[in-house]
Formats: structure tokens, sequence, C-alpha cells
């Protein structure tokens, strides 16, 4: 190896008897040039001879070559040489190129042979370059088998293709956790690999997927808002139409955020899809209101998609009494009729008890509008005609003065908050306030009905919700406070009264006479 400190521009070689490497089109491609001597034709060296013939003679130069195949929708190759021996000396070796290879690494050039003249200068441990692939059904690789030079091959397959190896075993990649298999091969001399790459066929499918639909509407008196929602992905552009209600008037819609001047025909809302993942949104008015049964309105997505969501809200002036699911998936739960069959039978059951102050019918009337409210006040009251009752029997003959006094206090302290609580917290605030009917569900609440359903062919879930007006619900308090107040004044007061005054109301201190 003759190595020249200032690379010359131009070189040229004549040595008989001697092969040069590194030259190539007189030009000095690693900075060294590489002289080996040629044996005469029928020269054999052998034993002992061997050795001391050629002590003298330096090893030829020894890389790996590691190629690494990526097939996806464009085939590519990069080839890596990488320097065994010598440790640190300059050299070139001829890398042969694949079948079909086109080398587009700029400054990498290939001879008339198909070969790569990789030349690593002193102290480089590498060169590489990238290459094209044509894309073919079938594909051979091979090692020479006296090849100054080991190999490795590595094949990273995309899914849009499907390959089958023949010819000797894959090994174990360096990474088997990567995002990406890949088919390691370490090739001994004069093995060849043989691949079979094959195009799978096209199952059939769909190129648009709905990822994420929410069907909004909020209904007000005479007329009621809807708004739609989508979430796509699609593989490729077109047009895609959406079925609204007959009688809907489109306000607007948006796709991706940006308004656009869309507007139906014959109730069908076509739409421009564009590949990628996108939003929709449409929003539009129709003339039903609220009414004793309301439906979530009629809307075809003409298309199979998943995470549907639907919400009805109903305006504040209604009362919610039911709810139908119809297939919408998992819904809200209204939890009154559940909590109020309970109460029914608990009543049945204090009425029939011997200590209870109240009859059955008495208990239902009392419960009944406390229902809506709040049960705190009805334990309140309920606490208060079972301390009256406990005073009716209670003589108080053999306790002292002070201890009655202040059981007689602390009666009269129930009944001031039970009457408060039962006048103002449940008569006044049954008029004033909305019935609370216990609602209860993911993002659910109040007047606010929401549905989700993982998964739905076309047609978007159409649920209902049963409502009555609020002026009904203001009549059954207004009936019901008329009951209380009439219990009130005829039988519970007069009663309570009659039960707090039993064996005296006040007692005073007793007078002990002087001694004699």
């Amino acid at each position: 190896a003759l190595v020249f400190p200032r690379p010359p521009r131009v070189i040229e070689v004549a040595a008989s008897g001697w092969s040069a490497a590194g030259v190539d089109d007189s030009r000095l491609l690693s900075g060294a040039l590489e002289l080996t001597r040629q044996r005469a034709a029928g020269a054999e060296i052998v034993g002992a001879r061997a050795g001391a013939t050629d002590s003298g003679i330096e090893f030829p130069p020894f890389v790996r070559v590691v190629r690494n195949f990526s097939f996806d929708i464009d085939w590519n190759l990069t080839t890596e040489v990488q320097r065994v021996a010598p440790a640190r000396a300059a050299f070139t070796i001829a890398v042969p190129l694949v079948n079909g290879e086109s080398v587009l690494t700029p400054g990498v050039e290939t001879n008339a042979a198909r070969q790569v003249l990789a030349g690593l200068a002193a102290g480089q441990n590498e060169f590489s370059w990238t290459s094209g692939l044509p894309r073919s059904e079938t594909l051979e690789l091979s090692l020479a088998a006296k090849a100054a030079r080991g190999e490795v091959w590595n094949f990273a397959v995309g899914p849009e293709w499907r390959v089958e190896f023949a010819g000797f075993p894959a090994i174990l990649p360096d990474d088997p956790d990567a995002a990406t298999w890949v088919f390691a091969y370490h090739p001994r001399p004069g093995e060849t690999l043989r691949l079979q790459v094959r195009r799978p066929k096209a199952a059939p499918g769909r190129t648009l997927a709905i990822d994420g639909v929410e069907h909004r509407v909020r209904l007000g008196t005479r007329t009621s808002d809807a708004s739609l929602q989508l979430r796509y992905r699609s593989t490729q552009g077109g047009r895609h139409a959406l079925q609204l209600p007959a009688d809907a008037r489109v306000k607007s819609v948006a796709l991706d955020g940006v308004p656009a001047q869309i507007r139906p025909e014959n109730g069908e809302l076509s739409i421009g899809l564009l590949p990628g993942s996108h939003t929709i949104s449409v929003a539009w008015e129709s003339p039903q209101g609220a009414s004793l049964s309301t439906r979530a309105q009629a809307v075809d997505l003409r298309a199979p998609a998943s995470n549907v969501s639907t919400t009805i809200t109903l305006p504040e002036g209604r009362w919610a009494l039911f709810k139908l699911d119809r297939g919408a998936g998992v819904g809200p739960a209204i939890l009154y009729w559940s909590e109020l069959a309970a109460f029914i039978v608990l009543a049945l059951l204090l009425g029939r008890v011997s200590a209870s102050p109240l009859r059955p019918l008495e208990w239902l009337i009392l419960g009944l509008g406390l229902s809506t409210q709040s049960w705190g006040v009805f334990a309140i009251t309920a606490l208060w005609f079972f301390a009256m009752r406990w005073r009716e029997q209670w003589s108080g003959a053999h306790v002292s003065h002070a201890r009655f006094n202040l059981v007689q206090l602390a009666l009269a302290a129930l009944t001031v908050v039970a009457l408060s609580s039962l006048v103002f917290s449940g008569i006044r605030y049954g008029f004033l306030s909305t019935p609370e009917m216990g609602v209860a569900g993911p993002g659910s609440g109040g007047n606010t009905f929401s549905w989700f359903a993982d998964r739905t062919v076309s047609a978007l879930p159409q649920p209902s919700v049963y409502s009555a007006p609020m002026w009904l619900y203001k009549t059954l308090v207004f009936a019901w406070a008329i009951a209380i107040a009439w219990l009130l004044a005829m039988r519970w007061v007069p009663w309570a009264w009659h039960a707090w005054m039993a064996g005296g109301f006040w007692r005073s201190k007793p007078i002990i006479p002087p001694a004699a």
C-alpha cells in the first residue's frame, strides 16, 4: 500500500506482474494505492515453503457489507461497508451491486462490472451509499465462495408486501422489539437467498371511517336547535352525503373549523371529503319544539360510525318524567321512580306500626309532595311526629321539674323547626323551584340526557324523553299544599298540642315547708 500524504489529481499506474487497486479513471479513491503481486500460472506454494515465501506479504483487506433492504411503497437499499482488516491502513475494495440496484448517493461511482469501489481512508471505518430497487416478483442474492468480505442482509417488509424466503434460515434480529420486524440473514460463502415477493390481494372495505359522532338537540318552546360533529378518516377524497331531517334549516357548516357555504338539497347535505383525519360540524334549526314525547331527530350518516354520543336538552319549562333508550346505548337513569317506589313501601309499613302517629294515607300524602324536593324535610317532619307520639304517652311523673321543662323546651323547638321546614322548604320551594327527578349518568343531569353507543351502522340512534309542562307540576304542588294545610290545621297541630300539654306543659320548683 502506497500512501500519498497529498493525493495527486491524476495518476497512472504501469506495473507488470502486479495488480493495482484504488484507482478509477486516473483518480485516486482512498488516498492510497494498493499493489498486489500476481502469481505465475501453475505456481503452487504448499507446506512450510509457502510460509517462507509469503511471510512478507500483508493479508488482503477484509470488510463486512451490511445491506438494508426496505420494501415499502418505494423499494430502496442502504449499503454499509464496515472495516474489519487492516485496522487503520487505507485501502479500496470492490463491492458488487444487487441486480437492478441504482446508486442514488452523489459521488459514488460504479465501474463496468457493476461494482462500487469503496475507498476507506486511513482511520475511516465505514463507507455507505443509498440505492433504489425496481419492484419485481423475484430477487436473488448470493455471496461468492472466495469473496474477501462478509455480508449481512436485513429486510424490512411493509404491510403491503408478502415475502417468502428460500435458501437458508434467518437469525434473530438485533432489536426483536422494534416497531417493524426485520428479517436478518448472515450468509456463508457460496450460499444463495431467493425471495418471492407478492402483493396481497386487496380485501373489500370502506375508504371512510367515522371515529366519533356528537349529536346534540336543544329543545325550545316552539323550535329546536341541533348540531352534528363528525371526526372521520378517509383514504381518498370524494363527495359524501348526510341525510338530515326534511324540515331542517341549516345555519352553518364548518370543515376543520373553517366555515363552508353548503346547503342541503331535499334533506341531503353533500360534503367534500379530504384524505386524512378531519372534522365536520353542522348546525341546523327545526320547527319542532318540546312536547309530551321528545325524540332525537332522524339523521343518517350513510356510513358506519363509532363512538356515537346523543344528547337531548329540555327547556326550563318542562318536567322530565321518563326516557326510552331505543338502542342508543348506555344512557341516563331517572332515580326518582325507584325512590318513590321504596317510599311507598315504607309508608305502608309505617302506617301499620302501632306506635305510628299517622295513617298510611297521611304518610303517602306527606311524602309525595316532598319527594321531588328534599327527603331531609320529610325526615325532620317524621322525627317530630314520633317525638310528639312519645310525649303523648310520657307523663314525666318521676322526673325532676328541671328535666321536665327541658324536654318541653326541646319539643317546642323541634316543632318550630319541623313546621318551618314543611311550610317554607316544602310548600314554598315547591312553587318556586323545579322538581329534582334524580337524573344521573355520564353527561346527564337536570334536564340534560346523554347516551353513548360504541357503534352504529348508518342511522343515528333516536332516544326519547317524555316530559310534561311545568304548570302541571305546579298544579299538583298547589293541590298537595292545600291538603297539607288542611291536615295541619284539622289534625296534626291540634293533636301535637294535646300531646305536648299531657301532664302539664310547665312545672315550677316545689316549695318545701319549714321544719316545726
